[in-house]
């Protein structure tokens, strides 16, 4: 390669590109020719062989043909091995290599350039051969220029490989090496699979060498070095350049993700081992294993330090701050020994132990969070726990480890099934009684109870630190110092009173948890509500009232019941249960009287809030009266709890009231347990308590005396804001065959009571509060009680939200009585009856009305045994009676009166030729000859004239009005002109007139000279001359859409079919799918005929269902600017519809028309009635208002 100055002689590829090519593309040719020939030959060979061979097998050849066959077969081979000769020589050439297939060697190496460039020696890289010329020009040109774009574009020449070779070698030189690329192109042909091997290795070594990008992990991922020694060799020289790009530490996790992500991590890191040396292996095993583990533990120095500052500081430390120093000695033993934190809920167990845990950080151990569901997350087969333990196990092994488990009662169950009764909390018990791992668990009292009955040596493996509640006063220290720290936060403060209410409150409606635990929280839930609302820089101070109210919220009590200051009127109290309950005094004085006693604090608060026996035929409104309790005393009847004893007969039931210890079996269903721990205010009501199995009652012993009940996993409930309420029905049939006399507050007679006592043990009785009767209903209860339920009914957001009135007949509400109140079930059914009979119906007329108008109301009744609803509007008898009241406008067809039969627009409809409709025709055409030959018209005309000559008119876009009026002006001159012409030539002179004319025609005349009056009137009034219109349907009732558009599409044709006989334009400028239409109207008075229909135009259709007996429709008009100019389409379209927008939009009804039957058009703004609407909807509604306007003034007169 020349040295000169000149740049032609100093590019490399004007001399080595050129005669290579040439020769390359005469080779390709004659390649492909003698391969088609060869193989063509081969075909025909082939064939020939075939054929001889069946004819031999046919019995139809000579002996000779078989010799012959096989020497076609041998030829077709020969052929056949002479075509891969050929295809290996040309891919040697193309390719440049010197080395011949295994089967033979070949000696020379095509040399396409001999004459014009020597290659000189032959170098080996990597396995392959490059030339020791090129390379060395190549490589002399790249240290020169910084520009390599050329020396890329000479790599990626495959057809001289000598020189693609030298080029990508070059490219990667060591003195090149931080000179970027100048583009991706290296990177993104690398990507092709179609490229020989070695071309790919040289152009890897380029991107190891010079792109950024490429690092160790990407040349481990994307380059082919497994299994192949020259890639391995060619990572392993060039590592020490990609660990200079990105250090190993920052690869390993993409390394670790790597391998994560193959089928066999283990195995990748063992192949990873031909790249990587011993200590990178180790440290990649390592960090994989510890991925394995990643979501199973969380590492205590990753809580933030204002967590554990927070923690170190918290008011309840120093209140146990024995506990913690002893605790912290033990851990400090050689052989520390796992510590289990114990006690009642909301004491601070956790508190203590976070900072427990605090201290041992300080001391240098390494603390290690989980829980049970971490530790067994994914496990789906047998074994999967097993292998997780033993991956886990020599991290939880390392010296000073601690393993802190929050929830150290889940670990009892948790990775036990049927096939394996090993659970998780025996591989951890196994490990802490050998002292190989150390545990810090917290629980509860009662947890720690259950676990003791199921594994008593859990004393052996732990020690147990119990923690009590602390004093009302300690409780109160700390609970202030606890507000004084969230007022440095939140700005809110809270004075020693009413932290002192707070633990008071805690501890006599949240003492389900310590009082310390339910003031800590009652503290935090005021702090972060008032924090919502609280403006910035404003202090707020929390009261009595924000505590009642906040206790008021999380327990559903009325304030009444929480605020001493607040005083309980008896009387309210049962106000409120007979607006909600119909009879049943006992009932209500029973539940009014324990209300009473929870006021005055009273009730004996290590038993529930109350535990009564309802008993009474079914349907006397035991459950309701359940209801209304849980409404007034929770706020919802929600919060009712209803269990269904009857379903409690085997040991497998009580799943429903305990829960499934296993967690495995009813998982998905919710116990009664499980709901009161949810939401300890409840009523509990435990229906056709007698029905369930015998001992199953005694279950509920311990419930009804010491308020609390043990579910099935261990754990106790607190039932101390529970009201019990049993029902039972014993006692029903004796009751019913008796006179039903008994005391109403019971007795020795009353049966309900005795069945009681001869069925339930004396110990039972013992623990219910009262016994409750419930009796039969009377009708006077019983009307009082289908009304409550109807007002329930007519209270639902589908009556509630429109004005509908209901009006009951008696025979109503006695068929209701009669279908919804029975001797067995009582009133049980009445609701059903309600729902079935009458919303039914009710919701039919409805949907037939949706929107109620004026007076409008449904009438109930009964009849034939069945619930009739009747629409009822008093408005339309006034609408008929209206209707009659207007002036009738004859038939057109009616000759009984002969005088309107001569008017204009009569004559324009039915004209029959008649001589004296000529003469009245003749008359109004003098009268218009008058118009525009008076002195008036002409000075009117000779100043649109004079204006027109002033200078600037032109320009002035005041001159379009001027110039629409003098044309409308000049039409109507030669309007005029046109009918006298008409008439003349009809009427002839006297010698050769007629009585009878063309009705057509005469009608044609009518229609213009009725088409040049109203223009007259346009100009003599100022008036708009073209409008705009638009046809939308409107929905005022429930029409269905199908039928608005069907009523718009009519109205539309009726528009269509008067433009096409008053010779107005139609320009359409939309037309949706709904049924809109907007068109723009030019022509004689346009907008003074269309005018009067601006409005709502009813179409009444009776025979129709109901929702579809009036459909609706709005016309809209406005005028176009008089002289408009025409402009864009769609301008004009913006245009019309902001006109119409901005008109007024009548929503009173103009027009309304029935076509069948009795047929009629009723104008309500000029007052007259018509019975032939078809004649306005065929195109003729200006002349029939015209028409029917004259007649209506006649017949006022």
């Amino acid at each position: 390669m020349s040295t000169a100055e000149d740049p032609q002689e100093n590019t490399p590829s004007a001399a080595m590109k050129i005669v290579p090519t040439v020769f390359g593309g005469f080779i390709t040719l004659s390649s492909i020719l003698v391969t088609i020939a060869l193989y063509g030959l081969s075909v025909l060979l082939l064939m020939g062989a075939i054929q001889l061979l069946l004819n031999l097998v046919a019995g139809n050849g000579k002996p000779v043909d078989g010799a012959i066959a096989c020497l076609m077969l041998l030829l077709c081979g020969l052929f056949v091995y002479l075509v891969r000769k050929s295809a290996d020589h040309y891919v040697r050439y193309l390719r440049g290599s010197n080395q011949a297939p295994e089967d033979e060697t070949d000696p020379e190496m095509p040399d396409p350039d001999a004459a014009e460039f020597d290659l000189g020696e032959e170098l080996e890289m990597y396995g392959f051969t490059i030339f020791s010329a090129p390379l060395e020009e190549l490589t002399e040109e790249v240290k020169k220029s910084h520009d390599h774009q050329s020396i890329v574009e000479l790599s990626l020449n495959l057809e001289n490989y000598p020189v693609s070779s030298a080029a990508l070698v070059a490219l990667g030189d060591p003195e090149v090496v931080e000179v970027p690329l100048p583009d991706d192109t290296l990177k993104n042909t690398l990507d092709s699979e179609e490229l020989p091997d070695q071309w790919n290795l040289f152009a890897a070594r380029v991107l190891m060498l010079r792109d950024p990008s490429v690092t160790l992990e990407t040349a481990i991922r994307e380059y082919p070095w497994v299994d192949n020694p020259q890639w391995t060799q060619l990572i392993l020289d060039h590592r020490d350049h990609l660990l200079n790009k990105s250090p190993f530490a920052e690869e390993l996790p993409k390394l670790v993700d790597l391998c994560k992500g193959s089928t066999d991590p283990n195995e990748s890191v063992f192949i990873l081992s031909a790249i990587l040396n011993a200590e990178e292996v180790e440290t990649l095993r390592e960090e994989l294993r510890m991925s394995e583990l990643e979501g199973l533990f969380e590492v205590w120095p990753e809580k933030s330090a204002e967590e554990k500052a927070e923690l170190r500081q918290s008011s309840l430390i120093s209140t146990q701050k024995d506990h913690l120093h002893s605790s912290v000695e033990r851990f400090s033993l050689d052989q520390p020994r796992s510590l289990l934190i114990t006690g009642p809920s909301g004491v601070g167990k956790k508190t203590i132990a976070l900072a427990l845990l605090c201290q041992l950080e300080d001391q240098g151990w390494t603390v290690l969070e989980s829980s049970a569901q971490d530790l067994i997350a994914g496990m789906m087969f047998i074994g999967q726990l097993e292998e997780r333990w033993v991956k886990i196990l020599p991290e939880l092994q390392k010296p000073k480890t601690i393993l802190y488990i929050p929830d150290f009662a889940e670990m009892e169950h948790a990775g036990k099934h049927m096939q394996n009764p090993i659970g998780l909390l025996d591989r951890l018990n196994n490990e802490v009684r050998r002292q190989r791992i150390t545990v810090l668990g917290v629980l509860s009292e009662n947890d720690m109870e259950g676990m003791l009955r199921s594994n008593s040596a859990l004393r052996k493996y732990y020690d147990v630190e119990s923690i009590s509640s602390p004093a009302a006063s300690a409780a109160e220290e700390i609970l202030l110092h606890e507000a004084q720290r969230l007022e440095g936060e939140s700005g809110i403060s809270t004075p020693a009173a009413v932290a002192k209410l707070m633990v008071e409150l805690s501890g006599q409606f949240l003492s389900f948890q310590a009082p310390l635990g339910g003031a800590f929280d009652l503290l935090k839930s005021l702090v972060q509500r008032k924090s919502t609302n609280r403006a910035a820089n404003e202090k707020i101070m929390l009261t009595p009232e924000d505590v009642f109210e906040e206790i008021t919220r999380l327990s559903g009590l009325p304030t009444v019941l929480v605020d001493p200051n607040e005083s309980l009127d008896p009387n309210e109290v049962q106000t409120f249960f007979r607006n909600h309950l119909i009879g049943q005094e006992e009932a209500i004085q029973c539940m009014v009287d324990r209300i009473t006693l929870l006021k005055a604090g009273l009730t004996d608060t290590d038993r529930p809030l109350g535990v009564f026996f309802f008993a009474g035929p079914t349907g006397t409104g035991k459950t309701e009266s359940a209801k209304v309790l849980a409404r007034y005393l929770f706020g919802s009847k929600d919060r009712l709890l209803r269990v269904d004893m009857s379903e409690l007969q085997s040991y497998e039931d009580l799943s429903k009231l305990f829960g499934s210890g296993n967690g495995l079996q009813n998982h998905h269903q919710r116990s009664l347990l499980d709901s009161i721990r949810n939401q300890p205010f409840s009523v509990v009501l435990l229906d056709e308590f007698e029905k369930a199995h015998p001992n199953v009652w005694d279950l509920f012993l311990q419930a009804f005396d010491d308020a609390r009940m043990t579910d099935a996993a261990g754990h106790v409930v607190s039932l101390k804001h529970v009201v019990f309420i049993l029902t039972s029905n014993v006692g029903a049939r004796e009751a019913s065959q008796g006179s039903f006399g008994f005391k109403s507050s019971g007795g020795a007679d009353n049966p309900y009571e005795i069945a009681l006592r001869e069925t339930f043990r004396p110990e039972f009785l013992n623990r219910i509060d009262q016994i409750v009767t419930f009796r039969p209903f009377s009708r006077a209860e019983q009307r009082a009680l289908l009304e409550l339920e109807l007002e329930r009914v007519l209270s639902r957001r589908g009556l509630k939200d429109r004005p509908w009135a209901v009006e009951w007949e008696d025979s109503a509400i006695d068929l209701l009585l009669t279908q919804g109140l029975t001797a067995d079930l009582g009133a049980r059914p009445l609701r059903r009856a309600v729902e079935q009979h009458a919303l039914t119906p009710i919701a039919r007329e409805m949907l037939a009305h949706d929107d109620p108008q004026a007076d409008q109301f449904l009438f109930v009744r009964g009849e034939g045994g069945k619930i009739v609803v009747d629409f009822v509007d008093p408005d339309a008898t006034e609408q008929e009676v209206a209707e009659q009241q207007l002036v009738p406008i004859p038939e057109l067809e009616d000759s009984s009166d002969s005088s309107p039969r001569l008017l204009i627009p009569y004559i324009a409809m039915r004209g029959s030729g008649r001589l004296e409709e000529v003469e009245a025709l003749a008359e109004q055409v003098d009268k218009l000859e008058n118009l525009v030959e008076s002195g008036e018209w002409s000075e009117a005309r000779a100043r649109a004239m004079e204006s027109m000559g002033v200078a600037g008119f032109w320009d002035d876009p005041q001159r379009l009005p001027v110039l629409a009026r003098a044309e409308l002006r000049d039409r109507i001159d030669h309007g005029t002109e046109t009918a006298r012409s008409l008439l003349d030539r009809l009427s002839g002179d006297a010698e050769t007139s007629r009585d009878s004319y063309p009705p057509a025609l005469i009608q044609r005349l009518a229609q213009q000279i009725y088409l040049l009056d109203h223009a007259v009137e346009v100009l003599d009034e100022d008036l708009p001359q073209d409008a705009y219109l638009r046809i939308q349907p409107v929905q005022r009732d429930r029409e269905s859409q199908e039928e608005q558009v069907a009523w718009s599409s009519r109205l539309k044709k009726m528009i269509v079919d008067w433009a096409d006989k008053r010779n107005m334009q139609l320009e359409e400028l939309t037309h949706t799918p709904d049924g809109e239409w907007i068109v723009a109207v030019t022509g004689f008075a346009s907008w003074r005929f269309l005018h009067p229909l601006g409005g709502l135009h009813e179409l009444e259709n009776p025979e129709a269902q109901h929702k579809d007996r009036k459909i609706h429709a709005r016309i809209s008009i406005a005028p176009q600017p008089l002289g408009l100019p025409p402009g864009d389409r769609n301008e004009r379209v913006r245009h019309a519809q902001k006109l119409l927008e901005d008109s007024p939009h009548k929503d009173e009804i103009v027009q309304r028309y029935r076509l069948n039957p009795d047929p009629k058009l009723v104008n309500l703004v000029q007052g007259w009635r018509f019975t032939q609407p078809k004649e306005a909807l065929d195109g003729n509604f200006d002349l029939v208002a015209s028409w029917a306007s004259t007649r209506h003034t006649s017949e006022s007169r």
